[in-house]
């Protein structure tokens, strides 16, 4: 999955649930600080689009610096 993601995301980087999708793969294969970089990009684009109130809660403890 993370590398079709990856894929999609390269293609389409304006494809905004692609990043919260890679991340989700990304960290359900142990890969913490790669997700956690995909995850800001989903919530900067999120911020971007005025969308910040559909950002999951849970983003927001594993994007702590």
């Amino acid at each position: 999955a993370i590398i079709i993601l990856e894929t999609v995301i390269a293609e389409y980087p304006d494809r905004t649930v692609g990043y919260l999708n890679l991340g989700d793969a990304l960290m359900k294969n142990g890969l913490k600080i790669k997700a956690r970089k995909i995850y800001n990009r989903y919530i900067e684009l999120m911020r971007a689009k005025g969308k910040q109130n559909e950002i999951p809660q849970r983003l927001f403890a594993i994007t702590k610096p």
